[in-house]
């Protein structure tokens, strides 16, 4: 009788540090990245340096090139255009942080939860406060 329950309580710690590992990032997935663009004025826009964009030929538009995102346990893979960087980066679980060097750009992200964790849906908020928004990529 012993021995089961002792088992059993091993079982149970086993199970929820297991849980509590994989909780720690809730990025870890893949991803479709899309730039958050802010009208700041009556000729100018912003948005996050992360996000590559492509000036149209008479320069009155822009179109921003897709940005596919999977996150793992120790890297994030970026895959843009056909090519894909895969890059070192820290998750902090107090401060609901990632932070990482991309094109030789440091960025240092505030993890946002949209409501409606369910649907895979967050907000990157950068240090400049610009924004990119993930959204789980459809398998």
């Amino acid at each position: 009788m012993i021995k089961r329950v002792f088992i059993v309580l091993i079982t149970i710690i086993f199970v929820s540090q297991a849980n509590k590992s994989f909780s720690q990032n809730p990025l870890i997935g893949a991803w479709d990245v899309y730039c958050v663009v802010d009208n700041s004025g009556e000729n100018s826009i912003s948005f996050c340096d992360f996000c590559a964009f492509k000036l149209s030929d008479d320069q009155k538009s822009i179109s921003f090139n897709i940005l596919k995102l999977k996150v793992t346990v120790e890297k994030l893979n970026f895959t843009r255009d056909e090519s894909t960087k895969s890059i070192d980066y820290s998750y902090n679980e107090k401060e609901s942080t990632i932070e990482f060097t991309y094109l030789n750009q440091e960025y240092s992200f505030i993890v946002l939860t949209i409501m409606d964790v369910s649907e895979g849906r967050y907000i990157l908020q950068n240090k400049d406060s610009s924004l990119v928004y993930l959204e789980k990529a459809k398998e």
